[in-house]
């Protein structure tokens, strides 16, 4: 897969329109449909900021961008769940019965509920 196609997949990954990406990384539209299309090839000051926008590293444009996002989107989850474990623990008149529930029930396992 050709560098275009693997901006143009990551962008639309990230769920950007062709202009909301040139916006937010300096560039051009023209120039980002250009790069999708393999019309031109981008310079590495642009990549670089282009990169930056969609949140990947020269390597990860290199590897399987699905297995890039899902495993961004996983950490995600997993830092959110220990966020709530953290202020559920904080809670002075949650039992640990309770804590428990409340987390079966936001990760959708079975457990114990009353």
């Amino acid at each position: 897969m050709e560098i275009g196609d693997r901006l143009r997949k990551a962008r639309e990954l990230r769920g950007l329109g062709v202009n909301q990406l040139a916006r937010l990384a300096g560039v051009s539209g023209a120039t980002i449909t250009r790069w999708e299309k393999g019309e031109r090839q981008p310079r590495l000051r642009e990549l670089s900021r282009v990169l930056g926008v969609l949140r990947l590293s020269y390597d990860q444009l290199d590897h399987d961008l699905e297995s890039v996002f899902i495993k961004e989107a996983l950490t995600a989850y997993e830092t959110d769940i220990n966020d709530i474990k953290l202020v559920l623990g904080r809670c002075p008149d949650l039992s640990g019965e309770n804590i428990e529930m409340i987390m079966s029930i936001i990760e959708g396992t079975p457990g114990k509920r009353s």
